[in-house]
């Protein structure tokens, strides 16, 4: 579309905007309805059932004003971050007569040039949100007046079914995203019960030092340049590790510092354990697909007898089993860690090998389509920002580059 075919307004001469006092309560003598309430608008892009919805009561004028319709965008109205604040819920139908908005809630009514689901979208760009960031006020609570809605900067299209059809494609798109992650969750469950039925086993268990030797590295003089060579060995730290795979390290050493702090080179198929930096740290893992070193943070396990036990197995084993460094652990720091003789300690399932490997196999292959989903679900999402900003800000404006709401979500979910 060309330049002529857009036009610059703002949200208040697009929108009927309608800010809610409808609260929770229940109060005789009014009518009983169902509250579209603060977390139905923020945890989803559209409102598209009454179902699950609260029962309160309103008044038959909240009511007639309050009252969601087909078209209707709801935007939230108040934060705890400036950041995070005019989240839009599109309602695709109408819900019933007696589905009301809730307090903290804004309902924006397009006028009939306008489309409710394109308009939607627009509230998503990063030029609208730091619109809304820098006229938020509060200090522990933020919230947007009247005229700060009403001001949001816009530019749409004149052509009505051309909104609808940018609407529709970027719906198209996070229907796909939502999907994706429907499925990332659903393989998050299966792994948890892949899990849970290795917990719940019945055969021995081996302490890890009866089985593997342990082995941690160790930090190169900082003030040694030296030791560090970006082409050199891959050199592990707690932050590294991902409880999967490792294909790489943010820092590498040289061999100076090889040579210099004796520091011992794991091949591929070592799995990694941290030992530091407290309970969102501890109990870490990863499995080495290359050559690596480590730092002092980490023990790597090296078995004593190549064949008994199958790396991915213990890797998995480990993760199954982490709540269970909480006995290492907690009785003795404040800010807990656990050591390499505490490892030693720890128990795994000893299953027959062949029992080891038909586990990890299936555990490998829902791991994989996890892996799948989230990356699928992440090119979508880029794909769908490049859309927005594309198709929404229409032609001749400038991008907008980074901006203090660039974490802003533009659609709910994670996976």
């Amino acid at each position: 579309m060309a330049m002529s075919e857009w036009f610059d307004t703002t949200l208040g001469q697009v929108a009927e905007i309608r800010v809610s006092n409808v609260d929770k309560k229940q109060l005789p003598g009014e009518r009983s309805v169902r509250l579209c309430n603060y977390m139905d608008v923020y945890a989803a892009t559209a409102v598209e059932t009454s179902e699950g919805l609260m029962r309160a009561t309103a008044s038959d004028a909240e009511v007639l004003k309050f009252g969601l319709k087909a078209g209707d965008v709801v935007i939230t109205k108040d934060s705890e971050s400036p950041d995070d604040i005019a989240v839009p819920a599109y309602v695709p139908s109408d819900l019933g007569d007696d589905v009301v908005c809730g307090y903290h809630l804004a309902i924006l009514r397009p006028v009939e040039a306008v489309d409710g689901l394109f308009l939607s979208y627009l509230l998503r760009l990063p030029q609208v949100n730091q619109h809304f960031a820098q006229r938020a006020t509060g200090s522990t609570r933020y919230g947007l007046t009247l005229d700060a809605v009403q001001s949001a900067p816009l530019r749409i299209p004149r052509d009505l079914k051309a909104q609808r059809r940018l609407g529709e494609l970027l719906a198209a798109i996070d229907r796909r995203i939502a999907g994706s992650r429907a499925l990332a969750h659903k393989y998050k469950k299966l792994r948890a019960g892949l899990f849970g039925k290795l917990r719940d086993v019945d055969c021995a268990y081996e302490a890890i030092g009866d089985g593997f030797d342990l082995q941690a590295g160790t930090t190169p003089l900082r003030s040694q340049a030296r030791f560090y060579d970006s082409e050199g060995t891959p050199w592990v730290k707690t932050l590294d590790l991902n409880d999967s795979l490792l294909y790489d390290s943010q820092e590498r050493v040289s061999a100076a510092a090889l040579e210099a702090c004796s520091l011992r080179v794991h091949p591929p198929g070592t799995v990694l354990v941290a030992m530091y930096g407290g309970w969102e740290q501890i109990g870490r893992t990863s499995l080495l697909e290359i050559s690596a070193c480590t730092n002092q943070a980490i023990t790597a396990l090296l078995a004593k007898r190549p064949g008994e036990w199958d790396s991915y197995f213990v890797l998995k084993a480990l993760q199954a089993l982490r709540h269970k460094w909480a006995d290492f652990a907690v009785s003795t720091r404040k800010d807990p860690n656990i050591t390499k003789s505490d490892i030693a300690a720890f128990r795994l399932p000893r299953l027959a090998l062949a029992g080891q490997l038909e586990w990890a196999a299936r555990i490998r292959a829902v791991d994989s389509a996890l892996v799948d989903e989230h990356e699928v679900a992440a090119k979508l999402e880029l794909q769908k920002q490049g859309l927005m900003q594309e198709l929404l800000w229409g032609p001749g404006r400038q991008r907008m580059g980074s901006s203090s709401t660039a974490g802003r979500r533009c659609a709910p979910g994670g996976a």
